[in-house]
């Protein structure tokens, strides 16, 4: 699975679950855990042979959210991805928490991961799209309350 196709999936995965988001995002302490789990099995059960893991160590000290392609022979076919949720309660800190992602990805990535291509990621309301950095991809989904934003191999 490549880059392209997790962020299809996770794009399917918030349109067929936007009744569910809004009921989450309110909630204090976020949402995010809670969507990661649920991209992972949606992702599981639509493509029941990827090779993807969750919170995988690619940093000396840190884990990436997912990694995709782990057990790739060719090591520029692994992806690793930082995915944050904007919620109620933090919704200030999502933007600043996207760029802390984006630095993340670039600086001591183990051996391993080395030549991996590295995704930030994230859910977000769409009234805070234009304060989103002009490096990212954004895109509004089903009716427009919450979007999708990725930023691809940004150094």
């Amino acid at each position: 699975m490549d880059w392209r196709e997790f962020i299809d999936l996770v794009r399917q995965w918030a349109i067929a679950n936007e009744k569910r988001i809004s009921t989450k995002w309110p909630q204090k302490g976020g949402w995010e855990e809670w969507a990661k789990g649920e991209i992972f099995s949606y992702i599981t059960d639509q493509r029941p042979s990827t090779d993807i893991l969750r919170e995988q160590r690619c940093w000396a000290t840190k884990d990436a959210d997912f990694v995709l392609n782990r057990s790739a022979a060719d090591p520029s076919h692994k992806v690793v991805v930082e995915f944050k949720a904007q919620s109620y309660e933090n919704y200030t800190n999502f933007l600043p928490g996207l760029v802390k992602d984006v630095q993340k990805l670039t600086k001591g990535l183990v051996p391993a991961y080395g030549q991996a291509t590295l995704v930030v990621a994230g859910l977000y309301f769409t009234e805070h799209r234009t304060a989103i950095p002009g490096y990212f991809t954004t895109e509004a989904l089903g009716n427009g309350e919450i979007g999708i934003c990725y930023a691809v191999d940004v150094q």
